[in-house]
């Protein structure tokens, strides 16, 4: 009886909607197994290693599948429960399935045809057991220092070399070239142990002897070294040298003397962390109470939100809640929006969790990202903390899943698709799981509300904050009034000045909070309004004077600052706005003595800097600290008295239906920085619109009673929660052409979908690196059609750019705006 052809499903990390059918080799059938990366021919002649997503024996009808080329791994690197999820991910978010893959897999995991690789200095390969054919490709990469797969191809003159290159990778002769994007070298440690000839005791005795009475200081390196090796027989050389207080070149002298067996060890990237043995907790009656109703509420739930006023302690009961799934070997996930929070975060849950913790982001190279990436395959975790990008490491056992600032907008991915939401995507990747959802936030998100008013989440209020401390004092600066009454110098009032001062003068610490970075978001000519714009954008230059050059926030061109006007030719180029650079110059010239520093976009671009700055407030390095966005999420410092809101009007006037609730989670969050100590904290919010009607609840903290009227606005005007809302942008390098297609592209819409269709309509800023937008706004009703129509909308984003009318437009479609 003939045996049945088998075939497997390979998902590529391109830019494809579906995985693709390969015949599997018989050689290969029990290596295949689902997860696994395999090397397939894509096209005429480019290899790539994809994913196996399915074996079966369903032979296609209207083609030859070509046959898979080998397959890389012993054992799987994703789980099917995470094939499961991208599914779902391309399906609910209408983004093409490779491209999940792309977003989800770490860059060193990805080998192709075009892949690169780079010779690595610091490996001699010589010193390596080598395969003949490894051997010629290390041959070759020292002399050429760069090659790429195909040349490797020709050089072994064999066609399936990924295992090849897979044990260069391995062996560290080389890298592939995504790594280099991060600047990546391997990290190597210089380490020593004990000559062979010295193992016996009588030796050792004998060099002991010979040392004392020649060289002491050799002596103690010896002694230093035989401490140390208790777990390891080889040691840091910088271990050593810190340990017995000597120089690295005295070692080298008994290496010289093959006292000491040398070389160098890759060494883990990642960070320790270590516990403390008497870390302890001990909740308030509020806290206990807050913690018992969300375990009740998990009996009747599988998501709590969690709303606790800022500085309440939910970070505490979090740890809380952490312990008992670790107790029932469950594995934990604590999603936080940003890379400035995981500090402090991280500091928090060392003390008791120790190097159970993984940390996962945007700021981790390419090599940490793998090494990651394999600890969580295996289960060497309890913990993953991270940002948004942490939803796509490959869990099994995973109990808890804990989205902090669930309300914040940077869990949405924008740009590049996937243009997913990390806390609804968790809130789904939980229910492979079974696992308990913890949506925390002083001031939760719409949505996450309206979710607790049908029942379908639980909710638990922590009122009062932990400790002495009470919510801060809120006060209104009416800036046109200041203006009048001529009490304005530079971008303060006279009023948040002298609070300043105040603050100065009992040892306090102030945070002053403008959402815009630069020194000015733009240049204006005196004489007829002229200002630099960006070549390639609809959108003004703004301003860094300490590099004193103009640059576009959107694609970061830059222009030297003109002298004089470019329509009039005056000289008479005048500053307008404010940025955090310009605020932090005015106060150096306003408070000479005070220790000022900045925390924005331009001041925290490297790995360590949140850190740096973090440890500078700590130990009252710093006096003034000035920000963007940054400091409203999650900073806790107890000397932070006083908060400036330098000009709260550039929250609360945008065209966004969500403005209102963006503004008020902003002043909400950045006010409750203040007073987390005894003393009670205040915040000078500065406006020329002091009665707008956020500022009502804001000035009481009444979140609830915000949430209640914004819900009321979004229901009367048909607005989420209430519908589900869908963006098509559309871009096109010439605008009149992009007006014509967007008009039939939305015509076809309204013939296919039984849906509101708004537009094509011009965005607020409709021109972005020499490409013109048109916004297409889809609202969706929540019904029994609600599916249906969203299948047609897939179906029809799927085909489009195929069309020859729309192939060489853009399109970007963002699910729940």
């Amino acid at each position: 009886m003939e045996t049945q052809q088998t075939f497997v499903q390979i998902l590529l990390p391109l830019n494809l909607w579906d995985s693709y059918t390969y015949a599997l080799p018989d050689s290969l059938l029990t290596k295949a197994e689902i997860g696994k990366r395999a090397v397939v021919q894509f096209g005429k002649s480019r290899l790539y290693t994809g994913i196996i997503t399915e074996i079966h024996q369903r032979k296609p009808i209207d083609f030859i599948p070509k046959n898979i080329d080998e397959i890389l791994d012993e054992n799987p690197i994703v789980f099917p429960v995470q094939i499961q999820f991208w599914n779902w991910l391309s399906s609910y978010y209408i983004s093409p399935l490779g491209n999940v893959l792309t977003a989800a897999l770490p860059s060193g995991l990805k080998l192709s045809s075009e892949s690169i690789l780079c010779f690595n200095d610091a490996v001699n390969y010589t010193e390596i057991a080598l395969t003949d054919d490894e051997f010629i490709v290390a041959e070759a990469l020292s002399i050429q220092r760069e090659i790429s797969v195909n040349e490797i191809k020709k050089i072994i003159n064999k066609k399936n070399i990924f295992l090849l290159i897979k044990s260069v990778l391995f062996h560290k002769i080389a890298f592939n070239q995504e790594y280099l994007k991060d600047k990546y070298r391997v990290k190597l440690e210089s380490v020593i142990r004990l000559n062979a000839q010295y193992q016996d005791k009588v030796a050792l005795k004998n060099l002991f002897e010979v040392l004392e009475k020649k060289s002491p200081n050799q002596l103690n390196i010896l002694m230093t070294y035989l401490q140390l090796r208790k777990n390891n027989e080889w040691v840091s050389k910088s271990e050593i040298a810190i340990t017995a207080n000597q120089k690295i070149g005295a070692i080298d002298v008994l290496i010289k003397k093959n006292i000491f067996d040398y070389e160098k060890q890759p060494i883990s990237r990642l960070k320790n962390y270590f516990a403390e043995e008497d870390a302890i907790i001990t909740l308030s009656p509020a806290q206990s109470k807050a913690k018992d109703s969300i375990v009740h509420l998990f009996t009747t739930h599988e998501t709590v939100l969690f709303q606790g006023v800022t500085g309440s302690g939910k970070t505490e009961i979090y740890i809380e809640l952490i312990k008992e799934a670790l107790q029932k070997e469950e594995k934990v996930l604590f999603l936080l929006p940003e890379i400035a929070l995981t500090t402090q975060i991280v500091m928090r849950l060392e003390r008791f969790f120790g190097n159970d913790i993984l940390v996962y982001h945007s700021k981790c190279n390419e090599a940490e990202r793998v090494e990651l990436w394999q600890k969580v395959l295996k289960g060497d975790f309890k913990i993953i903390l991270g940002a948004r990008s942490a939803i796509f490491m490959p869990f099994q056992k995973l109990g808890l899943i804990i989205i902090d600032e669930e309300h914040d907008n940077s869990y949405k991915q924008i740009d590049p698709d996937p243009r997913y939401h990390a806390r609804d995507a968790a809130l789904y990747y939980a229910t492979f799981f079974k696992a308990k959802v913890i949506l925390g936030s002083a001031t939760p998100s719409t949505e996450s509300f309206y979710n607790t008013k049908i029942n379908k989440y639980g909710h638990v209020i922590l009122a009062e904050r932990y400790g002495e401390s009470v919510l801060p004092e809120i006060e209104l600066i009416d800036m046109k009034l200041a203006e009048h009454q001529k009490t304005v110098i530079d971008s303060f009032s006279k009023k948040s000045i002298e609070a300043i001062q105040q603050t100065l003068d009992d040892h306090k610490q102030s945070i002053l909070f403008q959402n815009r970075r630069g020194y000015a978001p733009y240049l204006e000519c005196h004489q007829c309004a002229w200002i630099p714009m960006c070549k390639n954008c609809d959108v003004g230059m703004t301003y860094h004077k300490g590099i004193n050059y103009l640059i576009c926030h959107y694609c970061n061109a830059k222009a030297k600052v003109p002298n004089t006007c470019q329509a009039c030719q005056s000289s008479v180029l005048k500053i307008k706005g404010l940025g955090t650079e310009k605020v932090e110059d005015e106060l150096k010239i306003l408070f000479p003595l005070a220790n000022i520093d900045r925390m924005d976009l331009d001041t925290t671009r490297g790995k360590d800097a949140h850190e740096l700055l973090f440890e500078k407030l700590k130990k009252h390095e710093i006096d003034i600290l000035v920000g963007t966005q940054m400091l409203t999420k999650g900073l806790d410092f107890e000397h932070v008295h006083l908060v400036v809101v330098v000009n709260a009007d550039n929250l609360i006037f945008m065209p966004d239906y969500k403005i209102n609730e963006r503004a008020f989670h902003s002043l909400c969050q950045v006010a409750g920085r203040a007073g987390r100590g005894k003393i009670r904290g205040k915040v000078l919010i500065q406006t020329s619109h002091p009665k707008h009607p956020i500022f009502n609840y804001l000035l009481t903290h009444d979140v609830n009673s915000f949430l209640e009227v914004e819900l009321l606005d979004r229901q009367n005007f048909s607005y989420p929660p209430y519908v589900r809302m869908i963006k098509i942008t559309l871009k096109f390098k010439q605008e009149a052409k992009l007006e014509e297609w967007s008009q039939k592209f939305v015509k076809l819409l309204k013939e296919k979908l039984n849906i509101t269709i708004i537009g094509p309509s011009k965005p607020l800023i409709g021109k972005i690196q020499n490409l013109y937008y048109r916004d297409i706004i889809l609202k969706l009703k929540k019904d029994k059609f609600f599916v249906q129509e969203k299948n047609k909308l897939h179906q029809i984003m799927r085909t489009i750019p195929y069309e020859p009318m729309y192939r060489n437009l853009q399109f970007m479609v963002q699910v729940d705006v």
